[in-house]
C-alpha cells in the first residue's frame, strides 16, 4: 500500500483523469484506493467525453494524456485553464519525446510526466503540484530548478 500526505488541506482532492488506455485508467483507480487524500471525481477516454465531465464537475486536480483518440491532451488543457484557471494539471505519456514537458508548460500544465515512472514519482509529483510547485521530467523545462537523478531520467522539481 503506498502512503502520502499529498494534500495540506483535510478535504480529499478530487482528482479527473483523460486517457485512452482502460491499463492507465485501472492504475489511477488503484492509486486512489491506496491513497486517502484521493477521490475520483471521473475518468474519460476521449476528450469529448472529458469536455462533457469538465462542463458538469470541475475537479481539484487534472491528469491528462497528450494523445487521445480525438485530439491531443495539449489543447484539451489550454481549453480546461478557461474554464478553471487555477486547476492543477499534471501530463503523462508513454511516449519519450523531449518536447513534451515544454508543450506541456507552455500549454498551462504545472507538470509532466512520463507513464514509465514508478508510482511512487508520481504520487511526488502529484503533491508537488498540489502544494504550488511545478514537475517536469524527461527535459530542460524545469532548467533552473532542482534536479533529481533517477536512473535513466532526470526529474526537474520546482517548489512554491
Amino acid at each position: 500500500m503506498l502512503t502520502s500526505s499529498l494534500s495540506t488541506s483535510h478535504a480529499p482532492q478530487r482528482l479527473a483523469v483523460v486517457d485512452d488506455h482502460g491499463i492507465i485508467r485501472g492504475v489511477f483507480l488503484t492509486l486512489i484506493e491506496d491513497t486517502p487524500d484521493l477521490i475520483m471525481s471521473w475518468m474519460a477516454p476521449s476528450l469529448n467525453e472529458a469536455r462533457a465531465s469538465l462542463s458538469k464537475d470541475r475537479p481539484d486536480f487534472l491528469v491528462c494524456d497528450v494523445w487521445l483518440p480525438d485530439g491531443n491532451g495539449f489543447d484539451f488543457v489550454r481549453e480546461a485553464l478557461t474554464l478553471a484557471p487555477d486547476l492543477p494539471v499534471l501530463m503523462v505519456s508513454a511516449h519519450n519525446d523531449k518536447t513534451y514537458p515544454e508543450q506541456a508548460r507552455a500549454a498551462g500544465a504545472r507538470g509532466f510526466i512520463s507513464k514509465a515512472a514508478s508510482l511512487e514519482q508520481l504520487l511526488e509529483a502529484i503533491s508537488t503540484i498540489q502544494q504550488g510547485g511545478q514537475w517536469f521530467s524527461g527535459s530542460s523545462a524545469g532548467r533552473g530548478a532542482t534536479a533529481h537523478g533517477l536512473e535513466d531520467e532526470v526529474l526537474y522539481q520546482r517548489t512554491a
